[in-house]
């Protein structure tokens, strides 16, 4: 098939590019703020070459946008909502049928657990500023389709692996404000949905080829069902951190709110706090997706990227926070 990758410069979509290639695809690739190589620089708000693009494609993978859940909230809407909605009327414009966007968990989080909750669940407002940006991306998308353009979004867990650096710039701040530890919060042993970044791959790549998914929402998690704690010492040791350890309960949330920040911003607080075993029923079984990839084999590819990064700390210095005045790797 010949698909058109936007975002291909970014975490994701520099995963992606070898992985659809690898997959036997004609892929090319699109940047936001450099040509990739073998592709064009195509700004998402410039719908004509985003057309002139998309022409003659067979399907849309769309990780161009913003997987900063701390960023601006201003180019967090533009990039992940408006951004999103731009990309899909082009392609659909241009006679694309398939177009694979990407979303999080936060689009169905709530302040309460959602063990075995599946795709089919939903929440009536998120409650993570994120979950809220991710929610109206997924139904602004999902509303532009038609018999002829098929949309297919697919929700992440806590997305990590080899060029993670939003995700290690998190962490260390996280430690440095702690003072070491990073913080598990509420039931440590609590399950929290993770995805790696090749299991991600292998699940857009299904998206593509597999005609029944269209117009649809698919959850995709590692197969192990980590623990919350488990989880943040197995994070903490990839990136040369102090560890984890438990810390507070939900019930202090608005005191916490109330008389200050802590180690953790408020949406990573409520993010760990209620994570929940979620279960990727719809993904099994309407995507064949089945978690090629274990999740210890993932954590051992994003220690092995930071070490030849130069460490945490190094990859933290490479990646400030986004604001307005600053996008890169779109």
């Amino acid at each position: 098939m010949r698909i058109v990758l936007t975002g291909a410069t970014g975490f994701l979509g520099s995963n992606l590019l070898p992985g659809l290639r690898a997959a036997g695809h004609d892929v090319l690739p699109l940047g936001g703020t450099v040509a990739p190589e073998g592709g064009r620089r195509v700004d998402l708000g410039d719908l004509e070459a985003l057309h002139a693009a998309f022409e003659g494609a067979d399907a849309v993978v769309h990780a161009a946008g913003l997987g900063d859940p701390g960023a601006d909230e201003s180019l967090l809407g533009w990039l992940e909502v408006a951004g999103t909605e731009n990309a899909a009327r082009a392609a659909r414009k241009a006679g694309v049928r398939r177009f694979v966007a990407f979303s999080s968990t936060d689009a169905h989080l709530a302040k309460a657990r959602r063990d075995g909750a599946t795709e089919s669940h939903t929440v009536a407002v998120p409650a993570t500023r994120f979950g809220r940006i991710q929610r109206a991306k997924e139904e602004t998308l999902l509303g532009l389709g038609t018999p002829s353009f098929e949309p297919v979004l697919l929700r992440a867990g806590l997305l990590y692996g080899p060029g993670a650096r939003v995700l290690v710039r998190r962490l260390v701040e996280e430690s440095d404000r702690s003072g070491g530890p990073l913080h598990a919060v509420g039931q440590p042993f609590a399950p929290m949905p993770t995805t790696y970044v090749g299991n991600l791959v292998d699940a857009a790549r299904l998206a593509v080829e597999t005609k029944a998914a269209a117009h649809a929402r698919y959850l995709v998690r590692d197969r192990e069902l980590g623990a919350q704690l488990p989880l943040l010492e197995r994070l903490a040791e990839a990136l040369g951190l102090p560890g984890a350890k438990p810390f507070g309960i939900r019930a202090l949330e608005p005191l916490w709110v109330r008389f200050g920040r802590g180690a953790l911003e408020h949406d990573e607080w409520v993010r760990r706090a209620y994570g929940g075993g979620l279960i990727a029923k719809s993904a099994r079984e309407e995507l064949g997706y089945d978690a090629p990839h274990a999740g210890e084999d993932g954590m051992r590819e994003l220690a092995r990227w930071v070490a030849q990064a130069g460490g945490a700390r190094a990859v933290a210095a490479g990646s400030p926070r986004a604001d307005a005045s600053r996008i890169e790797g779109l």
